[in-house]
């Protein structure tokens, strides 16, 4: 069963207006981390694709 997490209470137009500021510099942050990510999965992927190519042939016609 997961804890509950609980935001504070927003009283005031100012802690509003704070609390967006956060959520945006959040959802900011998270956007580079997945950039981040998914530049690291394309290299990844020609990186396989490549070794893969590599060692096919290598099977299909006898090579070493």
């Amino acid at each position: 069963m997961k804890a509950k997490i609980k935001r504070p209470l927003i009283k005031t137009p100012s802690e509003w207006a704070a609390f967006q500021y956060g959520v945006k510099l959040a959802a900011a942050r998270f956007e580079e981390v997945v950039a981040r990510i998914e530049r690291k999965l394309d290299r990844m992927t020609t990186e396989v694709m490549f070794s893969t190519r590599h060692t096919n042939h290598k099977r299909s016609t006898g090579v070493r």
